[in-house]
């Protein structure tokens, strides 16, 4: 590679730096409404061009169809690319970190999981349906 060429690889690179730069503070309000679900940010995280949407979808827990819609909005919202000649299935056009998302915090948001309603009647409940004189004994 001439000087030459390396000179110009080396302002183009700066030049999508700073457009890349520009866009992610444009977005970051707009991305913090839209990713506001750990489920979601991860489907988000995973569109890297080389997963298909069956495969995000088993890695976040969800169905394809409900990864399906969210693709669809980050496309629309300008977070990520259709598929093209460089990239077989969608693109983020960020890390979540350059959108000021916090993977972990949405994580503890999530809501706990239901105990199994057989565990809870499982558990005795002190004096349920005794008398005092069973009580006493």
């Amino acid at each position: 590679m001439s000087k030459k060429e390396s000179e110009s690889e080396r302002l183009l690179f700066e030049i999508m730096t700073y457009l890349r730069a520009g866009a992610a503070m444009g977005l970051k309000d707009k991305a913090k409404v839209i990713l506001n679900t750990y489920k979601k940010a991860m489907a988000y995280q995973n569109l890297d061009g080389n997963r298909s949407q069956t495969e995000i979808a088993k890695i976040c827990g969800v169905s394809q169809p409900m990864v399906s819609g969210y693709v669809n909005e980050f496309v629309s919202t300008g977070l990520a690319i259709d598929p093209n000649k460089y990239y077989r299935f969608h693109k983020a056009l960020f890390g979540l970190g350059e959108l000021g998302i916090d993977l972990t915090s949405l994580k503890k948001l999530e809501k706990p999981q239901k105990v199994q309603e057989s565990t809870q009647e499982a558990t005795p409940r002190p004096n349920s349906g005794q008398t005092k004189e069973a009580e006493s004994l």
